[in-house]
């Protein structure tokens, strides 16, 4: 509460303070009902209004993109919590993240409509959710670009393995990649 009360301090505008706050309070509110969508919106808004986010709303705004699969999101909303205080919170996921998982760059040309797959089981919700985030843009555009959980997978016929190493997928080559470690 501390640091909303800080944010909140440094605005000019007591309007703009006013829908902050109110934004934070029913993003709060939505994050206890685990209505991530809704959170989304809201961080998003309070961006928007210009005014210096907090730790606690930039970790909650983590957490929806999170929620919905979209890692490279979630990182760059984790950093900004970690530059607003760089708590284990924020900065230890972060880590884990660009350490164990792979950053891909998967491509067809020309650009076509095509499937990913994922070999095995994800147990841990965020880790199936980047999966069928990845899996619904490159059904729809042929091509994605981010993180993938550890694990086997097979894009436009070519198997590969994200282990943690950068890892490049063209339909026509089979996979090159290189140890982020």
């Amino acid at each position: 509460m501390f640091t909303l009360l800080a944010a909140i301090a440094f605005a000019q505008d007591p309007a703009l303070t006013a829908e902050y706050r109110r934004l934070h309070e029913e993003a709060s509110k939505l994050a206890g009902k685990n209505r991530w969508e809704g959170v989304e919106r809201l961080y998003v808004q309070m961006v928007e209004l210009g005014i210096d986010v907090t730790f606690d709303d930039h970790m909650l705004g983590a957490q929806a993109a999170r929620d919905r699969g979209d890692t490279v999101e979630m990182l760059v909303r984790l950093d900004k919590a970690a530059i607003v205080e760089p708590l284990p919170e924020a900065t230890q996921l972060s880590a884990h993240v660009r350490t164990e998982w792979s950053w891909v760059v998967l491509t067809t040309e020309p650009l076509t409509p095509t499937v990913l797959q994922q070999k095995g089981v994800m147990f841990a919700a965020d880790e199936r959710a980047a999966v069928e985030f990845a899996q619904a843009i490159v059904e729809e555009t042929g091509e994605f670009t981010g993180w993938l959980p550890p694990s086997k997978y097979r894009f436009a016929g070519h198997p590969f393995e994200a282990n943690g190493a950068e890892i490049e997928v063209n339909q026509n080559m089979s996979w090159g990649g290189k140890s982020l470690r």
